[in-house]
């Protein structure tokens, strides 16, 4: 969740789902590899959301580390409807 931290001021969109819900699940795949965070909302808080935040865009440029390589490898994240 530090990446969701560091884009709260350049994505407004980005920072209002963050505030309106909470965290619901996460999931890690196997192929392709991921790794999925679920959000859940309030009824009226996904209301607002559909009608005034609605976004979806692909962030490059991520870097992680990887313990078995001991190399920094890129990811992207993709942020689908708040």
């Amino acid at each position: 969740m530090k990446i969701a931290e560091l884009l709260l001021d350049e994505f407004p969109e980005f920072k209002k789902g963050i505030e309106l819900s909470e965290l619901y699940r996460i999931y890690f795949m196997g192929k392709p590899e991921g790794i999925t965070l679920v959000r859940s909302y309030s009824e009226k808080a996904y209301e607002e959301i559909k009608r005034n935040h609605n976004a979806f865009f692909n962030l490059n440029g991520v870097f992680v580390f990887e313990k078995k390589t001991k190399k920094h490898v890129p990811i992207k994240l993709t942020y689908f409807r708040n």
